[in-house]
């Protein structure tokens, strides 16, 4: 695998996955072969196995490239009521994609990988709020696992449970149970010493 990847080969990428997506709106993940892959994208199996390894590591890449990467790029610019409608948004758009990744990878395994991702923008988010207070790099650590842990979890089991609840009632609820919160435990971490 390359690390450094040149805008031809992120294009074949994209091309690949798009090919993916494509058969994942009428089959399962588990039933997809490199070979409807590479035939449906016009492409050789040398090409697909010189970006992936198989089609789980595609899947992984089009997760990251698509929702977590735009979060990491944004996270500066996005409140967390943005970022969690982006989140949203983007597996109900997907559903097939989530689902199917759900029912392939499990649910450990996708809370482990959402948990990497998603943590960097709640961590970016609390430093932003305590800049200029002193509290230590282990409690905001602490602070973002905390956030984060609540925030893929309630994907995950929104996921699992069919995706009933709309975006708006979801956003409206984290909304409702962080705001103030987070301040306050910076306060309270500030005046504790932490």
């Amino acid at each position: 695998m390359p690390n450094h990847e040149t805008p031809a080969s992120h294009r074949t990428k994209e091309v690949i996955a798009a090919s993916l997506k494509k058969l994942m709106e009428t089959k399962p993940l588990t039933k997809i072969s490199v070979r409807e892959v590479i035939e449906d994208c016009n492409i050789n199996r040398g090409t697909f196995y010189y970006h992936f390894q198989d089609i789980y590591e595609l899947v992984k890449w089009m997760l990251d490239e698509e929702a977590i990467n735009f979060l990491k790029s944004y996270t500066s610019l996005l409140t967390y009521e943005e970022a969690i409608r982006f989140v949203l948004d983007y597996v109900r758009n997907n559903k097939y994609i989530a689902q199917c990744s759900f029912d392939t990878f499990g649910y450990y395994q996708l809370k482990q990988f959402f948990h990497k991702d998603i943590h960097d923008t709640v961590k970016n988010t609390i430093s932003e709020i305590s800049r200029g207070k002193n509290i230590s790099d282990a409690y905001l650590d602490f602070l973002a696992n905390f956030y984060t842990f609540a925030l893929v979890n309630l994907l995950l089991e929104w996921v699992q449970t069919g995706m009933k609840e709309d975006n708006d009632t979801i956003v409206r609820h984290v909304k409702t149970m962080v705001s103030g919160n987070i301040e306050l435990a910076l306060k309270n971490a500030e005046e504790m010493n932490c």
